[in-house]
């Protein structure tokens, strides 16, 4: 998260607390806030208040395989670039827009193959 010119977007920060965990990018984050200026910091603790409010991503595999994916590797890629696009999207709450976006990526998989 350091050295960067710009403050990370919530996008990166999300798909980041997905890989990390939430708790350690707002570490991070809470570590960036003791170098910056009152703005700064201000802006710092905004990104740790809108990271935590970020939904749950509801869809599993169950919800892949009922689509039509066939147990076993693909089912986890089908929900990674899911995953990936909701984040992108901003995040959305809700089982049905969150179910969109593993519709949709149901159907890349299916065209990609």
């Amino acid at each position: 998260l350091g050295g960067r010119a710009a403050p990370p977007s919530i996008a990166f920060l999300r798909h980041l607390a997905h890989r990390l965990g939430t708790d350690a990018v707002a570490a991070g984050l809470v570590l960036l806030a003791a170098t910056a200026d009152e703005t700064g910091q201000a802006g710092t603790q905004a990104m740790i208040a809108e990271l935590g409010g970020t939904p749950r991503f509801l869809p599993s595999g169950r919800d892949v395989i009922a689509l039509g994916v066939p147990a076993g590797p693909q089912v986890g890629r089908v929900l990674e670039a899911a995953r990936r696009e909701w984040i992108e999207a901003g995040a959305p709450a809700g089982s049905a827009a969150q179910a969109e976006f593993v519709a949709g990526a149901v159907a890349a998989s299916s065209a990609s193959l």
